[in-house]
């Protein structure tokens, strides 16, 4: 099926929210292909018709988030970090946290490690931009940063 079909569009949508519901209600470990498929109102072909396996699909979301910060996000937040604006800087950081929590939350529960890898490089270029190399704790103690929404 032709991956611009609106059909392949929505099924894939509706995959990828009947995943984070699952992970939400219950855990990646205890979430099911079945659950998912159920979830979505799929069948199980039409669920391995996009992915491998949940790994699969969990792999592909993290690179949504890490391309999402490498895009538009990173390039803003660089911009204020090299007019030295530091608060303008992890404010636009923070707000990407917070408007894609739905998203960010269950991979925190998946890997709390691979999602703060991805932020810890947005406080990496902020302070390299702006020549000031605080500790990551100094800035933003990342995991009260994620607490915050468990």
């Amino acid at each position: 099926m032709n991956k611009n079909d609106l059909r392949y569009i929505k099924t894939e949508e509706l995959i990828i929210n009947s995943f984070l519901h699952c992970i939400n209600q219950t855990s990646f470990e205890e979430t099911t292909v079945s659950m998912i498929c159920e979830k979505a109102r799929i069948s199980r072909h039409s669920f391995y018709t996009h992915y491998v396996d949940k790994y699969a699909l969990l792999d592909q979301l993290y690179e949504e988030l890490e391309n999402r910060f490498n895009g538009t996000i990173k390039e803003e937040i660089l911009r204020h970090a090299k007019e030295k604006n530091f608060y303008p800087a992890c404010k636009r950081a923070v707000t990407d946290f917070i408007d894609n929590k739905d998203l960010i939350i269950p991979l925190l529960k998946c890997s709390r490690h691979r999602v703060m890898d991805i932020y810890e490089k947005i406080y990496i270029d902020i302070s390299t931009a702006t020549d000031i190399y605080y500790s990551l704790n100094t800035i933003l103690p990342h995991d009260r940063y994620c607490i915050i929404y468990l």
